[in-house]
């Protein structure tokens, strides 16, 4: 999957802030990914994909 550079400043979590792919590009060569829309796929950084396979902090290495 191509690592993409964001279009804005990185994704902080917070009550006012729930949409990771806020400042995501999204192209058709990104479609290794597992979110995709009508004009193509997310392209996701490390960071992000890290993230979410954490489930945002509430899954541990230990969990699997």
């Amino acid at each position: 999957m191509p690592n993409v550079p964001l279009l804005g400043p990185e994704f902080q979590p917070g009550p006012d802030s729930l949409f990771v792919f806020k400042n995501n590009d999204v192209k058709p060569e990104c479609c290794d990914s597992s979110y995709s829309s009508d004009m193509g796929c997310v392209c996701t950084t490390p960071q992000q994909r890290n993230y979410i396979n954490m489930r945002g902090g509430n899954r541990t290495v230990e969990d699997g």
